[in-house]
């Protein structure tokens, strides 16, 4: 992401969904903190539905990802395993 920019908004507008994100800075950062409770009731609702819709669309690129990864170490197991028995 950018300057100016937020992040952790998923695990605040997702209540069914996990976070499993860090963030490492580059630079000094500024970070400020809002409740899960003010973003719910003090945000637009057309910003929420924003949020939610990226927050939803993230979660099914990671557990996509999460799927094509384990496949592939499988993958990789078996090659490994075939040329130790061989």
């Amino acid at each position: 992401r950018t300057s100016g920019q937020w992040v952790g908004e998923d695990i605040l507008v997702l209540d069914d969904l996990p976070f499993p994100f860090s963030v490492i800075a580059k630079t000094e950062v500024v970070a400020l903190t809002i409740s899960k409770h003010d973003l719910q009731t003090k945000i637009p609702s057309e910003f929420k539905v924003v949020l939610e819709e990226n927050a939803r669309d993230r979660n099914i690129w990671l557990q996509q990802r999460i799927k094509e990864i384990t496949k592939t170490s499988h993958i990789i197991y078996q090659q490994d395993y075939k040329q130790t028995v061989y």
